[in-house]
């Protein structure tokens, strides 16, 4: 029996089942497998709908058992209020819906939800996953001890980095990382840096649109910006293309089948939200210049239908989708080349850099623009 096997039996006891890596794990860094069981935990209903899937996935060592479980409360208050979209959160004997191993690594197991993501999605798909969306926004917020007004931790947060960024701009780091690896190079008999030019080659390119588009100044901007008070409520924080799925078997949907990975939720503004899936999608025109509120107006005014923007709130889709795009490179020049980190699909992750350097120029440009 496999470690994964044993953590398994918590939830499925005796049961039949096996355990395999899912392909399409995210970039996070958690272990994530697909659990095919024979029982379904006794729901015969389900066992004559489909074949009984669960997903065994770990939490970071970064994140806390209370803040875990209350992810996990947010899950299944979610699903209480009718947004099946959300995973069901499997509990075990003992009621419990986070198993500790033995090097106090924290596990949960959920149902499978089926699906696939789509980088361009419809208008009428995105109408349907904003109006989802908006549905989900409005059921978090009945959470208790429900909404409060305040300023948007995102939003302070990248303030934050932005001044980080300017005092250690990314040429700077990027010349520290090439005398590292020179340091390192003939200790460990490779060529400075040849297993990282992929990385490297990506930095250099969001350097040099930094330098012509005047990055200096949009980080300026984003610091001087007066940040205004907004609703805050339980809000998903990494919704974007991946974890928003829809169904392509036996036939195509509008709507999504599934909202999935809740493990970033925390409370801050439901535009974190939609900056960062509106943000991932491709644009319907397909020119990635058009501001994000222009090129999704119809369906953020399907959102707005469901659950009403205050002007507050749709004037943050923009700046956090904007932001978003420079510290999301910055975050990932920092994981990759200064800290080291491995993730599952290094593919996906050169992936992911390509399409934020894709959107870097307009943003830059829209940063300075903003009063």
């Amino acid at each position: 029996m496999t470690a994964y096997q044993s953590i398994c039996r918590a939830w499925l006891g005796r049961q039949p089942f096996a355990v395999s890596p899912l392909a399409s794990a995210g970039m996070s860094g958690s272990r994530v497998f697909l659990v095919s069981s024979s029982d379904a935990l006794g729901n015969a209903a389900w066992v004559a709908a489909q074949p009984d899937q669960f997903v065994l996935k770990n939490f970071t060592r970064e994140t806390s058992t209370a803040h875990a479980q209350w992810v996990h409360g947010l899950m299944i208050h979610l699903r209480s209020h009718g947004v099946w979209q959300v995973p069901e959160v499997i509990r075990t004997n003992a009621a419990e819906t986070i198993v500790i191993d033995p090097s106090g690594t924290r596990w949960e197991l959920v149902r499978f939800m089926p699906g696939n993501p789509l980088r361009q999605p419809s208008l009428t798909q995105a109408t349907a996953a904003l109006e989802t969306l908006a549905t989900l926004h409005l059921a978090a917020a009945r959470l208790a001890p429900g909404p409060r007004m305040g300023l948007s931790p995102n939003e302070a947060q990248r303030s934050n980095q932005a001044v980080q960024l300017l005092h250690n701009p990314w040429q700077q780091r990027r010349d520290a990382i090439w005398h590292k690896q020179q340091r390192m190079g003939p200790r460990h008999g490779k060529t400075p840096g040849a297993d990282r030019w992929p990385l490297i080659e990506r930095m250099d390119a969001a350097i040099a649109m930094f330098a012509a588009f005047d990055g200096r100044q949009a980080l300026e901007q984003m610091i001087k910006r007066e940040p205004c008070p907004v609703p805050l409520t339980p809000v998903l924080r990494d919704l974007w293309s991946d974890h928003m799925l829809f169904a392509t078997s036996p036939s195509p949907t509008h709507s999504p089948s599934a909202i999935i990975d809740f493990h970033a939720a925390g409370i801050d503004t439901p535009a974190t939200d939609l900056a960062r899936l509106l943000g991932s999608w491709q644009s319907p025109s397909g020119d990635m210049q058009v501001p994000l509120v222009v090129a999704w107006q119809a369906a953020i005014a399907a959102y707005h239908t469901v659950r009403p923007l205050c002007r507050e709130e749709r004037s943050l889709i923009s700046t956090l989708y904007c932001t978003g795009v420079v510290i999301g490179l910055d975050n990932w020049f920092r994981w990759t080349l200064q800290e080291d980190r491995t993730f599952p699909n290094s593919h996906a992750v050169l992936e992911r850099i390509d399409c934020l350097l894709e959107r870097l120029a307009g943003v830059l440009v829209a940063l300075q623009s903003d009063p």
